[in-house]
């Protein structure tokens, strides 16, 4: 019998005097900018993560509720309040907490909007 991977339910999040977790659930994306990986949630505050990529975060979650929409980006399908074309081949996507839009890499949109919609 196979089992099903475990993938993480919340993310601790260190800052220079403590810890404290944020649910999975409550994350909009993931953003990887500069060498550095932040966590935005859906009141749009953002989250420094210590030492990790957006692939190690990639494997780390369900696929099922967050998608890698371009090198930089790690949407969450719960956090998404629209799409938009945006250019030839790509998406402008809403999501929650945020005014910033996200855009598909022209690679991804296929299998984006395929995700999407399960």
């Amino acid at each position: 019998m196979k089992r099903k991977p475990k993938f993480k339910s919340r993310i601790i999040i260190q800052t220079a005097k403590d810890s404290y977790f944020l649910p999975v659930e409550s994350i909009a994306y993931f953003l990887a900018e500069t060498g550095v990986v932040k966590a935005i949630d859906i009141e749009g505050k953002s989250h420094l993560l210590g030492l990790t990529t957006l692939k190690d975060i990639a494997t780390e979650i369900n696929p099922e509720l967050f998608f890698r929409i371009n090198r930089a980006e790690l949407v969450s399908k719960a956090a998404i309040l629209r799409m938009e074309r945006y250019g030839k081949n790509s998406l402008a996507i809403k999501v929650k907490g945020s005014d910033k839009k996200l855009i598909s890499s022209q690679a991804n949109t296929a299998a984006f909007k395929n995700w999407v919609e399960s």
